[in-house]
């Protein structure tokens, strides 16, 4: 536990890098009011203005706390992400980045960073994101509800001791000769009891999970394969007619499972929702109310009525060119166990009429888990390119 004169709060601080606020630290009051109030604060080592910090803590009382590490520079070299349950916190998310000490690297252009989430179930998702797309890893790592590491939900004074479980030590592995060797241990490290508890045996990838690709390598493979090129990552792609599906996540069987593998989808699919929009703007909401009974209809609505018909709940599109849409759709019912996603890529015209443009007179989208373990290749429960330093990484 820190002494209380080893301590400060701030009203405001910037915890993306570790340099102390020159002005506006709280009274002791001060920040038990904020406290009571709910109102959000910093925690920080005592300090001078302009000081290099080791680490802070932005706490939102009663919901959650991001404990941070930085180095001797003031840079982040640890994020570690609680959210209170009552009487107590659980850690379930955080991020490290590893920077290339060799003479004459680039280090803007040579950081891996490694983010990771905890599910309730045990099972954490550790993703390695590279300088280069295709080096991109995935990490599954299945456990049980003991593999969460747990605290009692701290009080103002005793938030400090946040920083001691969160092991934010700034030298540990910030930089490294090998930056990607370094990311691994880390997810082995921060993995703990996820890597000890038994696994699940390899046929759980085959009962269903999320796909073991990041946001980026999805994006970047399809638009390789617009290009009339190869995915630049180890995609599965079911082709339907015009459509091809890129199958992201499926519950499965396993109830045990359904909700991690439903916030693992989810995620996967969020980052997409922002990398196209980034890409391509706010997306056309297509209608999924009811299906059309106008034997005329046309493209949009023939390709509407096929979602519907695949349980789609909602289908967000965004046109890549004159030609081509893709189209972010969640289907099922995550209460049932029967939720997937997918990112479908489809003619222009299914999403938003052209004039002259002509109706399929069927299309087809729907697709199971089965398809994907079906491709080659696809039975195997490893992720990424190689384990992370022993550690052995499966699906859910």
């Amino acid at each position: 536990m820190q002494d209380v004169d080893d301590i400060a709060w701030a009203e405001l601080f910037d915890d993306r890098r570790g340099i102390a606020p020159a002005g506006g630290a709280l009274t002791v009051s001060e920040a038990r009011r904020r406290w009571a109030a709910g109102r959000t604060l910093s925690l920080l080592p005592a300090h001078a203005a302009g000081a290099i910090l080791p680490w802070s803590v932005v706490a939102r009382p009663g919901r959650g706390y991001v404990v941070n590490g930085y180095d001797a520079e003031g840079r982040r070299t640890r994020s570690v992400r609680w959210e209170q349950d009552g009487e107590v916190v659980r850690r379930v998310a955080g991020e490290a980045p590893f920077l290339s000490t060799e003479g004459g690297v680039d280090r803007a252009a040579a950081v891996w960073t490694v983010s990771w989430r905890a599910h309730a179930d045990g099972t954490m998702r550790f993703e390695i994101i590279a300088p280069i797309v295709a080096d991109d890893e995935v990490h599954v790592l299945p456990g049980g509800p003991e593999a969460i590491a747990v605290r009692p939900a701290p009080d103002l004074v005793r938030l400090a001791d946040l920083v001691d479980a969160a092991s934010t030590e700034a030298a540990a592995g910030a930089d490294a000769g090998d930056p990607r060797a370094a990311a691994r241990r880390y997810v082995r490290d921060a993995a703990g009891a996820a890597v000890r508890h038994p696994t699940e045996a390899a046929g759980g990838f085959l009962d269903g999970g999320a796909v073991p690709l990041t946001s980026r390598q999805i994006v970047a493979s399809v638009q390789r394969v617009r290009e009339g090129g190869a995915p630049t990552a180890p995609l599965t792609m079911l082709r339907r007619g015009a459509a091809v599906i890129l199958p992201l996540s499926a519950q499965g069987s396993r109830r045990e499972r359904w909700r991690s593998v439903e916030e693992q989808g989810a995620a996967l699919a969020d980052d997409l929702r922002r990398a196209y929009e980034y890409r391509a703007g706010a997306p056309a909401i297509l209608e999924l109310a009811a299906a059309s009974a106008d034997a005329s209809a046309g493209a949009r609505d023939v390709y509407r009525d096929a979602l519907i018909a695949a349980g789609a709940t909602r289908a967000s599109a965004w046109r890549l060119d004159a030609e081509a849409a893709v189209v972010l759709v969640a289907a099922g019912d995550p209460a049932a166990g029967t939720a997937t996603r997918a990112l479908h890529v489809v003619p222009a015209e299914w999403t938003s009429p052209r004039a002259g443009a002509s109706a399929p007179s069927q299309v087809d989208v729907g697709w199971a888990w089965a398809d994907v373990v079906a491709q080659p290749g696809a039975s195997a429960p490893t992720h990424g390119r190689g384990d992370a330093d022993g550690v052995t990484s499966r699906d859910t």
